[in-house]
């Protein structure tokens, strides 16, 4: 039986000190789970304090079994290299973060971030990451002259060449676990590129266990595994942890206004809303002077070779085109408006073209690829298990706003194990 539906669950961590897998009654684990001997601190150490914000201004190497709580790391000069060899940060002081809707204290409140890198060619290796508020943040300044010209539209070409000139690139983050991030694993901030993530894994983060910023460009995702991703929210202010609506859930990946990206060899299952969402963000709460308008598409990104598991919707290109957008406060052109049940629906134009989504592997996605924007390549995907729809290429309401349905899709041997391809071609679409 087909089943639509994920609930949010509460898990309980290992108190052991090192980041362990996670087991759920929704694991299947091919072998029983070995008890680890708790690992003792080493004597030598570095002699960093709970809470403390290090600054690292030289190449650092961690002790296998150090173990950390509450620290943070700030990366300020270029071409640093950091090994942890296994080593545990903790955003907590404690093995595991609050159930859902059980607030913290200010004193025992997650720590904002393990990572926060403001320079480029930095290198971050073989760490344990758990319980922050968001596991690594990519930094990209933007001052205000910059963000006000931004938001009045001038000057954007010359605007965005300074951004990505001052901002974070290459760096490389590789053989990292980030789990129990309360928001996200990895946060890359607008208009960083050249960030590689490979060989690693995020789990159980509250939100999109990547997000990848307007104007982000040239990314490489790669050999990684992101597993339950998406279903609660952290709320800042409260210092409480929030189960987020089936509605609101959030996919692993979230690509918005983010381009020539490329996600490569991954596996994802059992996350929120889905695996991999591109979009252009419709510039919401543009009210607050903070925000900056998307100008950039979710356009050229290659989407390759990854196996997607029991999952509610594979890739999703263009996956606003079609949400009703009301409560974002979006700054954009409205498309179209409508009556609702709960008042005035809105939705907004939506742009994700030229994208490649090639010979990835989908097993029990209820909907595997949808297409809402024209000029996308589907080739050699393959699909088993049950399924609602294999690949659903079509948009409504861009449709009926504009006359204009979903076009220029490739599709070219795309395949279902043991039986015919669950294709549907709505409103108007053609290949």
């Amino acid at each position: 039986m087909l089943i639509l539906r994920y609930l949010p669950v509460i898990l309980l961590f290992s108190a052991c000190s090192n980041i362990e897998p996670i087991h759920t009654p929704f694991d299947r684990p091919s072998q029983p789970i070995a008890k680890k001997p708790k690992i003792k601190q080493t004597a030598n150490c570095p002699a960093w304090k709970l809470g403390q914000t290090v600054e690292i201004t030289k190449n650092t190497r961690i002790p296998t079994h150090c173990r950390y709580q509450k620290v943070s790391f700030l990366i300020k000069t270029n071409d640093i290299i950091f090994d942890c060899q296994g080593a545990s940060l903790n955003g907590l002081t404690k093995a595991r973060p609050n159930a859902l809707l059980i607030p913290y204290s200010k004193t025992n409140a997650p720590k904002a971030w393990a990572f926060h890198i403001n320079s480029s060619g930095v290198k971050i290796k073989n760490c344990q990451i758990k319980n922050y508020i968001d596991g690594i943040i990519i930094h990209a300044p933007i001052s205000a002259t910059q963000r006000q010209q931004l938001r009045a539209k001038k000057q954007i070409k010359t605007v965005e060449q300074q951004l990505r000139a001052s901002a974070a690139h290459h760096i490389v983050i590789s053989n990292t676990k980030i789990h129990n991030s309360h928001k996200h694993g990895l946060y890359l901030k607008p208009y960083v590129h050249h960030v590689s993530f490979i060989d690693s894994e995020i789990k159980h983060s509250g939100n999109a266990s990547i997000y990848l910023e307007t104007g982000t460009q040239k990314n490489r995702i790669q050999g990684n595994y992101f597993y339950k991703n998406g279903y609660s929210n952290y709320k800042n202010k409260q210092r409480i942890r929030i189960p987020k609506l089936p509605t609101g859930e959030r996919e692993a990946i979230a690509v918005d206004s983010s381009a020539y990206n490329k996600i490569i060899n991954n596996t994802f299952e059992n996350n929120g809303k889905g695996a991999i969402f591109l979009y252009k963000n419709c510039f919401e709460k543009h009210q607050n002077s903070k925000q900056i308008p998307r100008f950039q598409h979710s356009n050229y990104n290659l989407i390759k070779d990854n196996k997607f598991i029991n999952e509610r919707h594979g890739v999703w290109l263009a996956s606003r085109q079609s949400k009703q957008l009301s409560r974002f406060k979006c700054g954009d052109k409205l498309m179209y408006t409508r009556s609702g049940l709960l008042g005035k629906e809105k939705y907004y134009q939506d742009y994700s073209q030229y994208n490649k989504v090639i010979h990835n592997t989908f097993k029990q996605v209820v909907l595997g690829i949808i297409v809402e924007d024209d000029h996308n390549q589907l080739i050699d995907n393959r699909f088993e298990g049950e399924a609602y729809t294999d690949i659903k290429i079509g948009t409504f309401f861009r449709t009926r706003a504009t006359n204009q349905p979903v076009t220029a899709t490739v599709l070219k041997g795309n395949q279902r194990k043991n039986s015919t391809l669950k294709l549907q071609l709505m409103h108007g679409s053609t290949e």
